[in-house]
């Protein structure tokens, strides 16, 4: 899978067929601008890391409930439990705090904390992609360039830090040890951090992962 057809299939998944069904499974547990579809990108193109996504966003499950037409909760959890596998029994899904859904279907899951150290930079993304509408690479820029803001970047900032912050309350309380990801290490050795990941997920580290997100200038910082 090469960039233009990884950034075809985040915006419309095919309809999977039933018959995948994991043994293990994992989360990237993110907050906005935090570099999750980069390192979700890396762990896609191995091939054995699940097919990592937002399946459980809002905007995410309302797309896909119409393209697979299904409305059923749980067999909206099947449908994306077998889009989410690799052929070796691996899930994988990208989440926001407070988009977690219930475990129970989910085999024994792991947890990847990504997380970026230069706040005020994720902030400033923040601010620019909640302007222009442009949050991914392959999002069109809907709003022009985005005005000097702040206040905005004040606010998202302090959005982050709630998020994170329900991130930790929610390990601390159901005993979760996740791995640490941070966006500047991921960014400064890719292949290295995500072979980290792998090996913490228990998976075969005989792989070469490669970027399938477009990566921006550390200014920009538009990994979503």
């Amino acid at each position: 899978m090469d960039v233009e057809q990884y950034a075809h299939w985040v915006l419309a998944p095919p309809r999977p067929e039933l018959a995948l069904r994991p043994r293990e499974s994992y989360f990237v547990c993110a907050t906005p601008r935090s570099g999750s579809w980069f390192l979700c990108g890396l762990l896609a193109s191995t091939g054995v890391a699940g097919r990592p996504h937002e399946w459980f966003w809002r905007d995410t499950r309302t797309s896909l409930e119409r393209d697979w037409n299904v409305s059923d909760d749980a067999d909206y959890v099947e449908h994306v439990l077998a889009a989410g596998t690799t052929p070796n029994g691996v899930f994988g899904a990208k989440v926001m705090f407070g988009s977690l859904p219930p475990l129970e279907p989910f085999p024994s899951p792991r947890f990847v904390w990504m997380r970026r150290r230069d706040r005020q930079a994720q902030a400033a993304s923040f601010a620019r992609a909640v302007q222009t509408g442009h949050w991914h690479h392959w999002d069109p820029r809907l709003r022009g360039e985005p005005a000097q803001r702040p206040d905005m970047v004040a606010a998202l900032h302090e959005e982050i830090e709630q998020l994170e912050g329900g991130w930790e309350g929610w390990f601390d309380e159901h005993g979760v040890h996740p791995l640490e990801v941070v966006y500047e290490e991921l960014a400064d050795d890719p292949v290295g951090n995500t072979t980290r990941v792998l090996s913490f997920l228990g998976l075969s580290t005989d792989v070469e992962p490669r970027p399938l997100t477009v990566k921006m200038d550390r200014e920009q910082c538009r990994h979503g």
